[in-house]
Protein backbone atom coordinates (compact mmCIF):
# COMPACT_ATOMS: atom_id res chain seq x y z
CA UNK A 1 0.00 0.00 0.00
CA UNK A 2 1.31 3.45 -0.88
CA UNK A 3 0.48 6.47 1.24
CA UNK A 4 0.91 10.23 0.92
CA UNK A 5 2.59 12.22 3.69
CA UNK A 6 2.61 16.01 3.77
CA UNK A 7 6.00 17.31 4.86
CA UNK A 8 7.07 20.88 5.43
CA UNK A 9 8.46 21.27 1.93
CA UNK A 10 6.35 19.01 -0.27
CA UNK A 11 4.21 15.91 -0.39
CA UNK A 12 5.97 12.57 -0.30
CA UNK A 13 4.74 9.12 -1.28
CA UNK A 14 6.08 6.05 0.50
CA UNK A 15 5.23 2.38 0.76
CA UNK A 16 3.61 1.24 4.01
CA UNK A 17 5.43 -1.88 5.22
CA UNK A 18 3.44 -5.11 5.49
CA UNK A 19 2.56 -5.99 9.06
CA UNK A 20 2.89 -2.41 10.31
CA UNK A 21 2.02 -2.13 14.01
CA UNK A 22 0.36 0.69 15.98
CA UNK A 23 3.04 3.09 17.17
CA UNK A 24 5.65 1.81 14.70
CA UNK A 25 7.89 4.55 13.31
CA UNK A 26 9.50 4.78 9.90
CA UNK A 27 12.03 7.38 8.87
CA UNK A 28 11.85 9.34 5.62
CA UNK A 29 15.48 10.31 5.09
CA UNK A 30 16.05 13.86 3.91
CA UNK A 31 12.33 14.75 3.94
CA UNK A 32 12.29 16.71 7.21
CA UNK A 33 12.98 20.29 8.16
CA UNK A 34 15.76 22.21 6.42
CA UNK A 35 19.11 22.05 8.23
CA UNK A 36 21.92 24.54 8.13
CA UNK A 37 24.66 21.95 7.99
CA UNK A 38 27.49 21.06 5.66
CA UNK A 39 26.68 17.35 5.60
CA UNK A 40 22.90 17.42 4.98
CA UNK A 41 20.45 20.00 3.68
CA UNK A 42 17.28 18.47 5.18
CA UNK A 43 16.70 16.45 8.31
CA UNK A 44 14.69 13.27 8.55
CA UNK A 45 10.92 13.09 8.90
CA UNK A 46 9.54 10.49 11.30
CA UNK A 47 6.17 8.91 10.56
CA UNK A 48 4.41 7.18 13.47
CA UNK A 49 1.52 4.92 12.56
CA UNK A 50 -1.71 5.52 14.46
CA UNK A 51 -3.92 2.57 13.68
CA UNK A 52 -7.50 2.53 14.85
CA UNK A 53 -9.67 -0.54 15.05
CA UNK A 54 -13.44 -0.50 14.56
CA UNK A 55 -15.59 -0.41 17.70
CA UNK A 56 -18.41 -2.37 16.09
CA UNK A 57 -18.21 -5.21 13.58
CA UNK A 58 -21.01 -7.17 11.96
CA UNK A 59 -21.21 -10.98 12.03
CA UNK A 60 -19.50 -11.41 8.66
CA UNK A 61 -16.60 -9.15 9.69
CA UNK A 62 -16.30 -10.98 13.03
CA UNK A 63 -16.12 -14.34 11.25
CA UNK A 64 -13.40 -13.03 8.91
CA UNK A 65 -11.39 -11.65 11.85
CA UNK A 66 -11.71 -14.92 13.78
CA UNK A 67 -10.60 -16.89 10.72
CA UNK A 68 -7.63 -14.56 10.32
CA UNK A 69 -6.70 -14.96 14.01
CA UNK A 70 -6.87 -18.76 13.75
CA UNK A 71 -4.63 -18.69 10.68
CA UNK A 72 -2.11 -16.48 12.48
CA UNK A 73 -1.98 -18.93 15.39
CA UNK A 74 -1.59 -21.94 13.08
CA UNK A 75 1.22 -20.28 11.11
CA UNK A 76 2.93 -19.16 14.31
CA UNK A 77 2.94 -15.48 13.36
CA UNK A 78 3.37 -12.99 16.16
CA UNK A 79 2.77 -9.28 16.43
CA UNK A 80 6.54 -8.75 16.24
CA UNK A 81 7.69 -8.55 12.64
CA UNK A 82 11.14 -10.09 12.33
CA UNK A 83 12.62 -7.37 10.16
CA UNK A 84 11.53 -4.46 12.34
CA UNK A 85 14.31 -4.63 14.92
CA UNK A 86 17.02 -4.97 12.27
CA UNK A 87 15.47 -2.17 10.20
CA UNK A 88 15.41 0.04 13.31
CA UNK A 89 19.11 -0.60 13.97
CA UNK A 90 20.04 0.09 10.35
CA UNK A 91 18.05 3.33 10.35
CA UNK A 92 19.82 4.43 13.52
CA UNK A 93 23.39 3.67 12.45
CA UNK A 94 23.07 5.12 8.95
CA UNK A 95 22.08 8.62 10.03
CA UNK A 96 24.64 11.38 9.39
CA UNK A 97 24.53 12.31 13.10
CA UNK A 98 25.47 8.77 14.15
CA UNK A 99 28.28 8.64 11.59
CA UNK A 100 29.66 11.95 12.86
CA UNK A 101 29.41 10.85 16.50
CA UNK A 102 31.05 7.50 15.68
CA UNK A 103 33.85 9.23 13.75
CA UNK A 104 34.54 11.57 16.67
CA UNK A 105 34.53 8.62 19.06
CA UNK A 106 37.03 6.73 16.91
CA UNK A 107 39.23 9.84 16.64
CA UNK A 108 39.26 10.23 20.43
CA UNK A 109 40.15 6.55 20.84
CA UNK A 110 42.96 6.91 18.31
CA UNK A 111 44.34 9.98 20.10
CA UNK A 112 44.14 8.24 23.48
CA UNK A 113 45.90 5.21 22.06
CA UNK A 114 48.71 7.41 20.67
CA UNK A 115 49.18 9.31 23.95
CA UNK A 116 49.02 6.20 26.17
CA UNK A 117 51.21 3.94 24.04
Amino acid sequence: MISLVQSTADACYFRIPKGVQPGQVIVLRGKGLPKHSVLVDHGDQYVRFRITFPNMVNERQRAILEEFAEEEIIQGNTTFTEGNWWQHILERVTTPKFMLEFSLFMLILLLLNKTMG
